[in-house]
């Protein structure tokens, strides 16, 4: 959603910059653009289906495509993600579909507040987002670090982090979706995500987690 808006303020942007204008001509420009992109997100948003395919991609097949594009990537994050999503501009939008289909269900099927707590200490943020990213980090090193990462955050000491952008492989499904189809991804059916372990409070990070804590925070 946000890649819309953000999309018609860079084409704005750039057309300032390759023409003359007073700032006061420019701050009107952007926010002329920023008010045009929420009203085309807004009816994108009244639009938006209820998904109903609840088909899922071919799970080796995903897994096959993580691991030729981790080896061509050199386990580089945002070269990684953005070969997936050469691959992933490929596949129709009903596969699309079902490649969101697939990691939702992978992701959560594993999602914790083991795993919360990680994002927390590592990210400095323990939302929903966040956390997928966090599992995106796990998924794109293959499929068995994705399980065991995902069981033991610990795993993730030791690896690089410092490229990491923010994005996790939802936001390619969605972005690409809204390229091809110029509609948002349908909306996946309502349910509540069950969080695996116990609940932490921040004050117990340091000794509950102590060794995350000790390389990340």
């Amino acid at each position: 959603m946000e890649g819309l808006l953000l999309g018609l303020v860079v084409a704005v942007v750039v057309h300032l910059i390759r023409n003359h204008y007073t700032k006061k001509e420019q701050e009107e420009l952007v926010t002329d653009a920023v008010e045009t992109g929420r009203k085309e997100l807004a009816e994108k948003i009244a639009n938006r289906k209820v998904r109903e395919d609840l088909s899922e991609y071919d799970e080796e097949a995903f897994w096959e495509i993580v691991d030729d594009a981790r080896k061509r990537s050199g386990e580089n994050y945002k070269n990684h993600l953005g070969l997936l999503n050469d691959r992933f501009f490929k596949l129709s939008s009903e596969e699309l579909i079902h490649l969101d289909n697939l990691l939702t269900r992978l992701f959560d099927e594993r999602i914790s507040y083991e795993l919360q707590a990680a994002t927390y200490i590592i990210f400095k943020a323990a939302d929903l987002h966040a956390i997928y990213v966090l599992m995106t980090v796990f998924l794109l090193r293959g499929r068995v670090f994705f399980n065991q990462a995902c069981l033991n955050p610990n795993l993730i000491i030791g690896k690089e982090v410092a490229e990491i952008d923010g994005r996790s492989i939802f936001d390619l499904t969605s972005d690409i979706y809204l390229r091809q189809t110029d509609e948002l991804i349908p909306l996946p059916e309502e349910k509540e995500i069950t969080f695996k372990g116990e609940k932490w409070t921040e004050r117990e990070l340091p000794s509950k987690f102590s060794e995350l804590w000790m390389h990340f925070a």
